[in-house]
């Protein structure tokens, strides 16, 4: 141990409650940690330290034997490190191992009388981490402990103040333990014969009625006890003590004056004449005076009958003064209380108490704590924030709306490991509120809605750790209030933000579905779906709108692998027994019974012949209930399909794998559509997808085309046509003075333009300037039309050109044209 000053420090450490209060009922393992940092700060050897918290008593009775000797050698550094050797003490004192606690206690007998040796004064804060402890081992029912713990009393009473000492054993009495309130007012009652009743604290009044209450305990011992304790105060305060006791029993009053009469007996009483009254005194009570005597060696009366038949107590006489060689000198007295009395007033110390409004300093570094708040913080924080998390549920929308700005700040914070085992607290009262705001005409009721459901946001969508932990009642109202805000009528009194309030609702419910607990929200959901069934008030929209949150947790369930299956089964079999398919068959619609089979079949696909074994252990399930049956046909639906795909020949696989492409080829096609969808590079993509269709002529691009239009697969087809027709045109030769015109549509035309020419009158036009000219390959156009559309065809009757003057014009110029082009 090292001799140093830092136990001030730590007092005013634990003053300010910056560590724990070493407080327990028992040790828990937050202030054997804190002890031990206190011990490495202090600069206590590491060795020591590590015998002191091993978990073998053997290393425990190494520490003692080093402390022992170090009390030899160095006594100054264990008074300044009085408190943690106390307090490791008392961590000793709930081992059950006999000879650690034997040989502790000898150690402290040791210690106590060194210090009392170097008149060393224990501190108020030694003694309240040590005292209340020491006094629980007088309840050990070994003679040699509770022997060592009065021997230990008595060192520290000199030491540290008896009246002290007093409060903390009258404390001892309310144990549970009849061995320890005995032993308790045993020595209750030493320290009143031995100090007198100014021990008694706070009052004698008030010590006299918890020891009387004692009189009326089951256990003999402890009656006993009691009762001598009170005696004992009698003679020193005489007939008043039967009026402090205050009211107890008929029975209890009796036993207790039936004592007195026979201590009064048995006791010495010494001659001392009553002081005469002066000015300094105070008035003499108008009791009769009691007759101080000289304190006797403590001894605890035998133990009395409990039946026995008192006689009347006789009246209490005065005892007359005793004359003698034992009496006192009265004259002297008398002479004494004459002379003036004068006081010199003594001089105080002053101290500079300025250093307590200073922030404190370590010289070393702090000890580490497992939480920076006392268990008085954190009581008072936990119910601050429960207080918060309630009033988020409050009418007043205000007060309500300041809650939640408080909540959302500290979920936003590093301190929101506080919401953790409130989170269910959180999301029913943003239910409630919810419901309120539904029902109210409040001015602010849309910044009410906006910070609730913004609350609903951030906690379902940043933070899983604690939304995990919403249970299933609670995530079951949370999805029936929120749906129901969706199918209200009253949405429509909110203005033009009705799209924006569905979306963020819709929001707040996927985020819900995707981030609670998975096992819990499919059995909220079913048994939503189960309440719509029986209650025609939520069926309709409302029942839509939750068949769809069952369907869109269908789509997670290949995702979710951490579901209990014995739970969802449990509520899918209430739903099916309840209303089986012999009843919705006479229903006008069975989506919610295909539905939860829907949920059925997609877990027994996902899971395989496992869920046969977890249906059979289900509560109330047999071989005649409908969802073992169901789960069996598709158990035996799931094999058949297996069996079926196993026996696919090896061609048709062979096929399908030379029909598919490689990563670069896939990644050029799809290079090449992209072309073709791009409005300035439709003609390349098509040039391009020509290409590669002669240079892979197996490749299917039937997945590329599916995944468009019927019109662009068309306008595809045709592009690659007519791109076909033009390559083979330009790799022919043209005849020289002929036309040859192979197309069989150019010959009708021919035909009708010269019926028009007839009809107009142009006989005179040679044959030759009739034909058409050479076909050329068609001209591109340079930017393409958005989406693709028909060739453009002529395609007018002979009436209408006769009555169109401005068509028949044009057709002239062509004519004119034509013969340009033939002279």
């Amino acid at each position: 141990l090292q001799n140093n000053s830092l136990k001030n420090q730590r007092f005013i450490d634990e003053q300010k409650l910056k560590t724990l209060k070493w407080n327990f009922t028992t040790p828990r393992e937050e202030f054997v940690e804190m002890l031990k940092d206190l011990m490495l700060t202090a600069g206590v050897n590491k060795g020591l330290i590590a015998n002191m918290f091993h978990a073998d008593f053997k290393y425990h009775l190494r520490a003692i034997d080093s402390l022992t000797e170090d009390l030899v050698t160095n006594p100054e550094a264990q008074r300044a490190n009085l408190d943690l050797i106390l307090r490791w003490m008392t961590l000793r004192f709930f081992d059950t191992n006999p000879s650690v606690l034997i040989k502790g206690l000898e150690y402290l007998n040791s210690l106590f009388t060194a210090l009392n040796e170097h008149k060393y004064t224990m501190l108020d804060t030694e003694a309240a981490s040590f005292l209340p402890y020491l006094i629980l081992k007088f309840g050990d029912p070994k003679d040699a402990v509770r022997a060592s713990v009065k021997s230990l009393l008595n060192q520290i009473a000199l030491i540290y103040s008896n009246s002290k000492i007093f409060v903390h054993t009258m404390d001892g009495i309310k144990s549970k333990n009849a061995r320890q309130r005995t032993e308790c007012l045993d020595y209750l009652c030493y320290l009143m014969e031995k100090e007198g009743m100014s021990v008694c604290q706070p009052t004698p009044t008030a010590c006299l009625k918890e020891i009387a209450k004692q009189i009326s305990d089951r256990d003999n011992s402890v009656r006993n006890a009691a009762i001598t304790c009170i005696v004992t105060a009698y003679f020193f305060e005489g007939d008043k003590v039967l009026k402090m006791v205050g009211h107890i029993a008929e029975k209890d009053m009796s036993l207790l004056e039936e004592r007195i009469r026979r201590a009064s007996k048995n006791r010495p009483v010494a001659s001392v004449k009553p002081l005469p009254q002066t000015t300094l005194q105070r008035p003499p009570p108008p009791t009769p005076t009691p007759v101080p005597v000289t304190p006797m060696a403590y001894q605890p009366e035998p133990d009395e009958p409990e039946d026995e038949e008192m006689p009347p107590l006789p009246p209490l006489q005065r005892p007359r003064p005793i004359s003698g060689p034992y009496g006192l000198d009265q004259a002297l007295l008398d002479n004494i209380e004459t002379q003036p009395i004068t006081y010199t007033q003594p001089k105080l110390i002053e101290f500079d108490l300025h250093f307590l409004r200073e922030p404190s300093t370590h010289l070393n570094p702090a000890p580490k704590l497992d939480t920076s708040l006392s268990p008085l913080s954190k009581m008072s924080n936990c119910m601050t924030l429960e207080w918060h998390l309630t009033q988020i549920g409050n009418r007043d929308i205000d007060r309500a709306l300041n809650a939640m700005q408080h909540i959302e700040t500290l979920l936003t914070s590093d301190q929101r490991n506080q919401l953790h085992q409130h989170e269910d607290l959180l999301v029913a009262q943003l239910v409630r509120q919810l419901e309120f705001l539904n029902q109210s005409n409040h001015p602010d009721v849309v910044n009410g809605y906006k910070k609730n459901l913004g609350l609903f946001v951030k906690f379902f969508g940043n933070y899983p750790e604690l939304s995990r932990n919403v249970k299933e009642d609670t995530l079951r109202e949370a999805v029936k209030t929120l749906i129901m805000l969706l199918t209200e009528k009253r949405l429509e009194m909110l203005e033009p933000g009705t799209d924006m309030f569905v979306r963020v609702v819709n929001n707040v419910v996927i985020r819900i579905l995707d981030k609670s607990d998975h096992t819990a929200i499919i059995c909220a959901l079913v048994k939503n779906l189960y309440d719509t069934v029986s209650n025609p008030n939520l069926q309709g929209h409302y029942q839509e709108l939750l068949m769809k949150c069952i369907w869109k947790v269908i789509k997670f369930l290949d995702d979710w692998n951490d579901m209990q299956f014995d739970r969802i089964f449990v509520e899918i079999h209430a739903f099916l027994r309840d209303y089986p398919s012999s009843w919705w068959k006479k229903q006008p619609s069975d989506t919610p019974l295909r539905t939860v089979k829907t949920i059925m079949h997609t877990i027994v696909k996902l899971n395989g012949p496992v869920i046969g074994e977890i249906v059979r252990n289900v509560r109330g399930v047999n071989a005649e209930s409908e969802l073992w049956t169901y789960v069996q046909k598709l158990l035996k639906h799931i094999q058949v399909s297996e069996s079926k795909r196993e026996s696919v020949p090896d061609n048709r696989e062979i096929q399908v794998k030379s029909k598919r492409l490689s990563k670069s080829t896939h990644d050029q096609l799809s290079e090449i559509f992209r072309k073709i969808g791009n409005r300035e590079e439709t003609n390349e993509g098509l040039q391009l997808l020509y290409d590669f269709k002669q240079q892979y002529p197996d490749a299917d691009i039937n997945p590329f085309l599916q995944k468009s239009s019927k019109f662009f697969q068309d306008y595809i087809e045709r592009g690659l046509k007519s791109i076909e027709a033009d390559r083979r045109m330009a790799g022919e030769p043209e005849p020289d003075n002929q036309l040859e015109v192979e197309d069989s549509d150019s010959g009708q035309y021919l035909q009708r333009l010269r019926a028009w020419q007839v009809m107009a009158g142009w006989n005179n036009i040679p044959a030759a300037a009739t034909r058409p000219t050479p076909l050329s390959p068609p001209r591109q156009p340079e930017e393409p039309e958005p989406l693709p559309t028909r060739h453009p065809q002529l395609d007018i009757s002979g009436d209408s050109l006769m009555s169109d003057e401005i068509e028949v014009e044009a057709l002239r110029k062509r004519l004119e044209r034509v013969r340009s082009t033939l002279s």
